[in-house]
């Protein structure tokens, strides 16, 4: 399955993060939440419109719900709106009489609320079939829960187990957990008790189709760093930029050079996510994020100048290094790698 993939495609680069001794409790929730691509469309007088509903893994009747919100603009901004399975689809479109879920003349904003209910492929119809003249603007946003299989969730969580199971050796990591949840929006966060982070099952399923697997390990690695600097009992654990940077340094110890690639991934999401207006207005209500640009901006000299941004953050995780890991950084150093400050700290535990 895709969003496994996904999962797994970052395995090499979190492998350079946790320790075989780090345990993490892995909580995969029953219901998982997915926004699918806006959907915007003119419906022309007396036309139908419909749009597949591309969920992968489909549910079993009854345990996918869809929560769709729907705009209408035109001068009578009204619509039909429909989620109709493939038989009832065809079953509309010949005049017949149809089975769907849905509203008859839905006005400028609404919902519609439905749940899969067939095993056919399921579509979200509109029709501006009672206009003889009128062709309506619509944008359709559309929240998809879907209960997926015990076999499916266990799936999910041997992903994430294997990719524990398998870090070894760079850092001395303190236990903590991970949950993939539903948020109803795409985010990650960690938490100050314990460290725990979340991950909401909208950003795994959006970078999904995004297809920026690159994406996911940088915003992993970044909300690593909070947990990790909190747990270390370090400073500016809540410090975005600071949680950037960590993110940022454990790429570029990757001695392969994906790490970089994956920042250059992670750049272009935050460029596709940027909302200026949003963000300004979270910021002046108290917000802690910095503005996406700002962000960007300080990715992007860090990447133009590394050497110090490298030597800094040495001082920072070498000390917390396994012995391993300071004799493979001896051994074969990554690019900018403090070969001394390794070999002094090797030194000072000896004694």
């Amino acid at each position: 399955m895709i969003i496994k993939n996904t999962i797994c495609s970052c395995t090499f680069i979190l492998i350079l993060v946790l320790s075989c001794g780090a345990r993490a409790e892995i909580f995969i929730s029953k219901k998982l939440g997915i926004i699918l691509p806006t959907v915007s469309a003119t419906v022309s007088a007396g036309q139908l419109k419909w749009f597949p509903l591309s969920v992968e893994n489909p549910s079993e009747n009854g345990l996918e719900n869809y929560e769709i919100t729907v705009t209408v603009n035109s001068i009578f901004p009204d619509i039909d709106a429909y989620v109709c399975d493939e038989p009832n689809l065809n079953l509309m479109i010949n005049r017949q009489r149809f089975s769907c879920f849905g509203t008859a003349k839905g006005n400028e904003t609404f919902q519609i609320q439905a749940n899969r209910y067939s095993p056919h492929t399921h579509y979200l119809v509109f029709s501006n079939s009672y206009s003889l003249f009128t062709d309506k603007d619509i944008n359709a946003h559309i929240y998809v829960t879907k209960q997926f299989s015990d076999t499916y969730r266990e799936e999910l969580k041997a992903s994430f187990t294997g990719i524990i199971n398998d870090l070894n050796d760079l850092l001395k990591v303190p236990d903590f957990d991970i949950s993939l949840t539903p948020c109803k929006r795409e985010n990650a966060f960690s938490t100050i008790s314990g460290g725990h982070i979340t991950i909401c099952s909208e950003l795994v399923f959006g970078i999904v189709l995004d297809g920026n697997h690159g994406a996911f390990a940088s915003i992993f690695l970044h909300e690593l760093g909070h947990t990790l600097l909190n747990l270390w009992g370090l400073p500016d654990y809540k410090n975005e930029r600071t949680a950037d940077e960590f993110a940022v340094a454990i790429m570029l110890m990757d001695r392969k050079n994906r790490g970089e690639s994956h920042i250059y991934d992670w750049v272009n999401w935050f460029r596709k996510h940027q909302n200026i207006e949003g963000e300004i207005a979270a910021m002046l209500t108290g917000g802690q994020h910095p503005l996406t640009a700002q962000r960007i901006s300080a990715i992007e000299q860090i990447l133009a100048s590394r050497g110090d941004f490298l030597r800094r953050w040495a001082n920072v995780l070498y000390p917390r290094m396994t012995n391993k890991a300071l004799y493979d950084i001896i051994s074969n150093p990554y690019a900018g790698a403090n070969v001394d400050l390794a070999e002094s700290i090797l030194e000072a535990r000896k004694k």
